[in-house]
């Protein structure tokens, strides 16, 4: 038999928005994002591969 108990802090990202507006930080500090997702997603597998292939 198979028991699966989830991780306590599995219930806390579930409260969580399923987005996070920017446009406040933007309006107020002239804040801009310096990566889309893309980029963010590109640089984080190189990373990854770094770190788990040598």
């Amino acid at each position: 038999m198979i028991v699966y108990k989830p991780d306590f802090r599995q219930k806390i990202a579930e409260s969580w928005p399923s987005s996070i507006g920017d446009s406040v930080a933007g309006e107020d500090w002239n804040w801009k994002p310096q990566f889309d997702i893309d980029a963010m997603t590109n640089i984080m597998i190189e990373e990854l591969k770094l770190k788990y292939n040598g």
